[in-house]
This record gives C-alpha cells, sequence and structure tokens, in this order.
C-alpha cells in the first residue's frame, strides 16, 4: 500500500482528525457571564469600557452565548487591578515615539455546571502600544482591551 493510500484510509476511517477551532471550553458549556469588572485601579471608569470589550469578544468568538441569566455554564469575575501608560520607545533624537497602555487584571473563572473553580484570581497582564503621533491613550486602551481578550480566550481554551 503506498503512503498516500495509507493516509487516505486514515482520513476516511476517522483515524486522523484535523480541527481549523483550536481549543474549546469545557464540555457541555454553552454560555458564559462576564459581570461588570470590578475596578480597584484608581483609573475612573475603566471597567466599564473594559467589561464592553470582553463581552463582544465572546459574542464574536461565538462558541459560547453571553447570557446575563442566574445560572449560566460559565461564569468570568474580572477585576481591574493595575493601569499604567507610560513610555515604551524613543526616536534617535529622543522624541517619545510610542507610550504602551498596561492593564493587569485579576480574573475568577468558574465552571457552575461542575461547581468548579477553575482559576481563583488568576493575573493576566495586557498591553497597548500606540503611536506619539497620531494617536491618544484611548487607542492605547481599546488595543490593550482587545490583547486581554485574545490571552484570556485562549487560556480558557488551551487545557481542554
Amino acid at each position: 500500500m503506498s503512503k498516500i493510500s495509507a493516509i487516505l484510509l486514515f482520513s476516511i476511517s476517522g483515524c486522523v482528525s484535523y480541527s481549523f477551532h483550536g481549543g474549546t471550553f469545557p464540555p457541555k458549556a454553552q454560555s458564559i457571564s462576564v459581570p461588570a469588572a470590578e475596578n480597584i485601579s484608581g483609573m475612573y471608569g475603566i471597567e466599564q469600557a473594559f467589561t464592553e470589550a470582553v463581552r463582544s469578544a465572546f459574542i464574536k468568538d461565538s462558541r459560547l452565548l453571553l447570557t446575563d441569566s442566574k445560572d449560566p455554564d460559565l461564569t468570568l469575575y474580572l477585576k481591574v487591578s493595575s493601569y499604567s501608560n507610560e513610555v515604551f520607545s524613543y526616536t534617535s533624537d529622543e522624541t517619545i515615539e510610542q507610550y504602551q497602555v498596561s492593564i493587569a487584571v485579576s480574573v475568577t473563572y468558574i465552571n457552575n455546571i461542575e461547581n468548579d473553580t477553575i482559576w481563583k484570581d488568576k493575573l493576566i497582564i495586557a498591553n497597548g502600544i500606540y503611536s506619539a503621533y497620531n494617536q491618544s491613550e484611548d487607542d492605547g486602551k481599546k488595543s490593550a482591551y482587545e490583547d486581554f481578550s485574545k490571552i484570556l480566550i485562549s487560556l480558557m481554551t488551551e487545557n481542554w
């Protein structure tokens, strides 16, 4: 039997599989709740936009139904613990070129189906770099929110 025939035979028989969708969430989980983030960072109002960005990421990902029900399969509690906006890079003439927003978030992740706390206060740090010339701190925040959401969903799915 040729190598190509063997590969085709295994593929047809189901012995070889390939997925385009990375990891998955816990078995049987269909819904997730993301209550408003707590904010102890000292950066007033950041929790609202941050929570909305995380919720939007789950809607976009579409593997779980975002819900406000009192009985979701999974729940994420987020606490923004620190925020900074600092110079990231300079030009050769020592002019500020870029800034970096950094947001540290403590995450508690609960599987309500199994009554199991998967993470308790797991710290995730996300960053957003923006140009000093044509962008604002809000652009850096938005980039950090997107970075956080990508990291979060990746961590939630990688071990299942």
